[in-house]
């Protein structure tokens, strides 16, 4: 289940990039070719030994987030005139995709899961103070993007965000179509370059997970030493062709399925169960053992089956009606 959540995430991340790049060179989202375009540059950042090496990507993908952040909110307060009249308080209808996009957003425990193990022993005593410090800042962006994305684009708004900065799907206030254009085009580029930047971090916990069930218990490469030779940036051949296969499968089932927003929704679903209904499974089991009869020990038992039950009903029906859809 969790390289299925991961890969899927992988899938997502491909998608996404593929969404910015067919909008900004004006082909149909479902052409291939963007997908294709992006492979190799993905698969040899994937293809990168130790993620010590990919820290300024990943610190320069921020900095375009944060422009393409601010971009975002400076573009929707100054062109769009929201009516706040057609805006749904509570929508039923699409439960099953907010579901998995809100899961997916707050997927990190399942990367947690495969990548601290291989972290350096001084990383892994302040992970709990990073991690808290990166749910608190993820949720506020999270909460800024959902309310003011909607405010600003009501029903107009799409599944990439980014792709609202045009002048001939709203009526915007003082910006041309042209200069609307020029500058999505901005955002979607440095988006996309983000995306790219930060695909290889996505897969890391899946690589190591498979090449430790293929070739043995895997050793860190973040405290080995580093020099500048071909064979200490990159991995061996063998670590090369798993790589290799694990990129070319997200990139192909992306290709078939170029939906960013049914990708990531289907992630999400997924793993709802591994974070709702498996870790409450196991407490129940674990706490069931040494249970001491009274009024606080059946409560928690009674929330540990009530957690386990929604999160695999909601995860299984949410999964199954977006593929249906």
């Amino acid at each position: 289940i969790v390289l299925v959540c991961q890969i899927s995430g992988a899938m997502a991340f491909v998608a996404f990039i593929s969404s910015n790049l067919s909008n900004l060179f004006s082909v149909p989202n479902s052409s291939p070719w963007p997908k294709i375009f992006i492979f190799p540059i993905l698969l040899g950042l994937t293809l990168v030994r130790s993620t010590r090496l990919l820290a300024p990507f990943a610190s320069f993908g921020n900095i375009l987030f944060i422009f393409s952040f601010v971009i975002i909110i400076y573009f929707g307060e100054s062109q769009t005139s929201p009516s706040f009249n057609n805006i749904d308080s509570i929508n039923l209808n699409g439960f099953s995709t907010f579901f998995g996009v809100s899961v997916f957003a707050f997927a990190s425990p399942i990367e947690i899961i495969s990548i601290e193990e291989f972290l350096p022993s001084h990383v892994q005593k302040k992970y709990d103070q990073i991690l808290f410090l990166s749910f608190l800042v993820s949720s506020i962006l999270y909460i800024m993007f959902g309310i003011g994305g909607y405010l600003f684009f009501e029903e107009m708004t799409q599944d990439n965000i980014f792709l609202n900065i045009d002048c001939s799907s709203i009526s915007c206030r003082t910006m041309s179509k042209e200069t609307s254009d020029i500058v999505g085009g901005i955002v979607r580029g440095s988006t996309a370059i983000m995306i790219i930047f930060n695909y290889p971090l996505t897969m890391f916990g899946v690589v190591l997970s498979v090449e430790d069930m293929i070739f043995g218990a895997a050793i860190s490469e973040n405290d080995s030493e580093f020099s500048c030779s071909f064979s200490s940036i990159f991995v061996d051949r063998k670590k090369a062709i798993s790589r290799f296969v694990l990129v070319s499968f997200t990139v192909i089932v992306a290709i078939f399925v170029s939906d960013f927003g049914l990708i990531l929704s289907f992630s999400g679903c997924l793993s709802g169960i591994l974070l709702f209904s498996l870790p409450s499974f196991f407490h129940f089991f674990l706490f069931r053992s040494s249970f001491i009869p009274s009024f606080i020990n059946y409560l928690v038992l009674f929330f540990d089956f009530c957690i386990f039950i929604c999160g695999l009903i909601v995860s299984i029906f949410g999964a199954y009606w977006l593929l249906t859809k």
